[in-house]
């Protein structure tokens, strides 16, 4: 048998040097994505409105701890609903926590760091998911819809700043009706005065001087009071319940129709009385008042 040659001594070692590096590129990465291929493993299912930037090989967590890792992202009809589809790849020894009261939801590592999945731990009464079953997801922070409304928010403040800087100028500066009363040298005189004065009659109040002070502390002045409350209520409740005059005023419907009578005859008698008869002949006939007058 013929010694290889040279060529195919270089050939087969080339081989195997990129059988070694592929072996070692594929054990790193097998390392640094903390898969275990060697593990059984069963797929859940979750759909999305949004993928909100989450990517395929993403984690997977229960609860914080890392159990999987997403293993697709397709679109998909779900109830006549085009959404999105994540395929979720699990450990298998995890099942028994993931039940229907699960739930799944898209978080960040950090504030800007790589989107991931995390599931809360289920009711362990509960029966566990198994594998296409499809596990509900939670409301998530939508990080840059809250930073356009963090963004948007800073524009306020700072107009506001703006505009609190320009009126606090014009103030100093004495323009404007409030400039002119805080610029106005009397005014603070004007307020402690107003302020010593209410000082004054409080002090008054408190130690008993003056009408109003016995008005709020002279105890036989809150008795009249409250004896005054008392008729006041007493005569209301036989308006509404006695059987008198006021009652029948209130409430009795013939009697005000007979006093509107008799307001009515009152009426075109005094009519009567300024134009018609002697009665009214002494009163307006000016004739007659001269000739009584010549007669006394």
């Amino acid at each position: 048998m013929s010694e290889p040659t040279p060529a195919w001594r270089n050939l087969k070692l080339g081989v195997f040097f990129l059988l070694g590096l592929v072996v070692f590129m594929g054990s790193l990465f097998i390392v640094g994505t903390n898969q275990h291929l060697f593990r059984g493993k069963y797929d859940l299912k979750l759909y999305l409105d949004n993928a909100q930037g989450l990517n395929r090989g993403a984690m997977i967590a229960l609860s914080g701890l890392q159990i999987g890792r997403v293993k697709d992202l397709t679109f998909a009809n779900r109830d006549s609903i085009l959404a999105i589809e994540v395929l979720l790849n699990i450990e298998k020894r995890y099942q028994e926590r993931i039940t229907p009261s699960s739930m799944a939801t898209i978080r960040t590592q950090g504030v800007l760091g790589d989107k991931f999945v995390d599931i809360s731990l289920g009711n362990p009464n509960e029966d566990f998911l198994r594998d296409g079953d499809e596990i509900i997801v939670r409301g998530s922070i939508d990080w840059t819809s809250t930073f356009e409304r963090g963004v948007g928010i800073l524009d306020d403040l700072s107009l506001f700043v703006t505009e609190a800087s320009k009126t606090m100028q014009k103030l100093n500066q004495g323009d404007g009706s409030l400039g002119q009363i805080l610029g106005d040298p009397t005014l603070a005189k004007d307020l402690h005065e107003l302020i010593s004065g209410l000082n004054s009659v409080t002090r008054k109040m408190d130690e008993g001087n003056g009408t109003l002070a016995r008005l709020i502390k002279d105890p036989s002045t809150l008795q009249k009071v409250d004896d005054i409350l008392d008729r006041v209520d007493r005569v209301a409740t036989e308006a509404e319940e006695g059987s008198g005059v006021l009652n029948r005023l209130i409430y009795d419907e013939s009697l005000g129709t007979r006093l509107e009578g008799v307001l009515v005859d009152s009426e075109n008698l005094i009519d009567a009385i300024h134009h018609e008869g002697t009665t009214g002949k002494l009163i307006s006939d000016e004739s007659l008042y001269n000739d009584l007058q010549l007669s006394l």
